[in-house]
């Protein structure tokens, strides 16, 4: 059998694993415009064929298929495309440019690969972008402020247009000469994102609710881009596990709908902001494991309910739910207060400086006046004169 065609039908779930041994001779198979599942977990890899059509596709899921090499071109033709999943496989080199010329897309997964190189800018094109997930790459340089372009709101495409029902299709609708089309929304769509550190399965409403940014588990370097703060519709933001340095920005008070904000495991230095304390939704905090210094957050609001493990391995932070900052002072046998220790050491500094410049010139002085007087020159030579044998003896 070349071509086996069972579109336009109402079949749903999972593609049976037994359908090449049934038909060894298969060609073609198009099973568009029905209701089946993705095609996770089917050892696809390492490769798509290169006549895969995705012109008209919407919804593509790729998860754990072995796939490797670089992004797979074919899919720079998906213009159509608001899915894309690609995570848990083996694919590397850099996220292409041409990414940004995908404007429908909302959600790109690209979790657990091994992409390197910069975030490309052309993300930041994306504009109809609800949930964007990079973590555990290899992605390194900075985060680009860019990426406050993306609205990961709901001012994107529109849920209830008409397309194509196809999540795969390896043929054409002209070649076949089918046009069938259903009205579709995100209701038959479903999308796994690790949020609050769990894995979340958002689905149907909840998913045009959902947004997120997961660019945890990589190389990224430098400061936390103030702008990233002004992303005011984010629910769900994880830069953990990284290099990045500075402060964290105070920008970061606007972020309003977040509800997970993990910062854990980087390099990042000074008080946390107090500003901070007006994110009412936020029920998962965590900057554990940085540089970060003074007093932890005020115990109101949300951040009356984080515990230790959202503040642990910053030895530098005190307060509540750590150790008291006058305890913390006294265990390490430092002064009550870092600025007291830079006023006492200027003070020091400044009485040595002192006592040396008296010094020099009190000596000069002698010098002048006995250069000036001769009869002081005689009285001080022979004065030496009879103190020579003492020291000699």
């Amino acid at each position: 059998m070349g071509l086996f065609d069972v579109s336009a039908n109402f079949i749903g779930g999972e593609l049976p694993s037994w359908i090449g041994s049934v038909l060894p001779d298969l060609l073609v198979l198009n099973l568009s415009t029905n209701l089946l599942k993705d095609l996770s977990s089917n050892n696809l890899g390492p490769y798509i064929p290169a006549c895969a059509n995705v012109t008209f596709m919407r919804f593509l899921h790729l998860t754990n298929d072995a796939l490797a090499g670089h992004f797979p071109e074919f899919l720079s033709g998906a213009s159509s495309i608001v899915t894309l999943d690609l995570r848990q496989n083996a694919l590397s080199g850099e996220v292409p440019s041409w990414i940004g010329s995908l404007h429908n897309l909302k959600v790109l997964l690209l979790q657990g690969n091994n992409f390197e190189g910069s975030i490309p800018l052309d993300l930041c094109l994306l504009e109809n972008m609800t949930i964007l997930d990079l973590s555990n790459n290899n992605l390194s340089g900075k985060i680009p402020p860019c990426l406050k372009d993306l609205t990961f709101g709901n001012d994107g495409v529109s849920s209830d247009f008409s397309f194509p029902l196809s999540k795969w299709d390896l043929t054409s609708w002209t070649e076949l000469g089918k046009e069938y089309t259903l009205a579709l929304t995100f209701e038959l769509e479903e999308v796994n994102f690790v949020t609050k550190r769990r894995l979340e399965s958002y689905k149907g409403y909840i998913l045009q609710l959902m947004s997120g940014m997961d660019l945890s588990m990589n190389n990224l370097t430098g400061f936390i881009p103030p702008e990233v703060g002004h992303l005011s519709e984010l629910r769900a933001l994880n830069l953990s596990h990284n290099h990045l340095t500075g402060l964290i920005p105070e920008t970061f008070s606007i972020l309003k709908n977040v509800e997970s904000l993990d910062l854990s495991y980087n390099n990042l230095i000074g008080p946390i902001p107090s500003q901070l304390t007006e994110l009412y939704a936020l029920s998962n905090f965590r900057v554990a494991y940085n540089n970060l210094s003074g007093k932890t957050p005020d115990r109101k609001n949300q951040f009356g309910t984080f515990d230790e493990a959202s503040y642990e391995g910053n030895p530098l932070l005190c307060g509540t739910p750590l150790t008291s900052c006058d305890d913390s002072n006294q265990e390490h046998g430092t002064p009550p207060s870092f600025s007291h220790t830079i006023e006492d050491d200027s003070w020091r500094e400044a009485f040595l400086w002192s006592f040396a410049r008296s010094y020099i010139v009190a000596f000069l002085g002698v010098v002048l006046f006995l250069y000036l007087n001769p009869y002081y020159q005689c009285v001080l030579f022979e004065l030496v004169c009879k103190l020579i044998p003492f020291f000699l003896h």
